[in-house]
């Protein structure tokens, strides 16, 4: 994911510059990389912007995240009025995955 998409979804969900504790939303960033959460690395996508850069989630983010925690995180903050199942089944599409229907 792009740190420009990274930091509109940070946005949405609130976690802002104004809002972070540490005052910082670049050390929470850096943090996160230094747990192996994520991993950040230069974007080849963009080559008029050498600063651009990505964000990939890290060993530690895969071994301690489950797909099905995901999905929880996701009905629970945004609610669902459609079936838990079609929207799994959204989400997963969405994500690239084959689901078969």
């Amino acid at each position: 994911m792009s740190e420009v998409d990274l930091l509109e979804h940070l946005d949405r969900l609130g976690v802002t510059e104004d809002c972070d504790p540490s005052g910082d939303r670049e050390k929470l960033l850096d943090s996160f990389v230094k747990q192996n959460y994520l991993v950040r690395g230069k974007t080849t996508n963009d080559p008029n912007n050498e600063n651009s850069r990505e964000y990939y989630w890290g060993t530690r983010a895969r071994a301690e995240i489950t797909d099905e925690d995901i999905m929880g995180f996701i009905i629970s903050t945004f609610g669902s009025k459609m079936d838990e199942e079609k929207l799994k089944n959204y989400v997963y599409k969405a994500a690239g995955y084959d689901v078969r229907s």
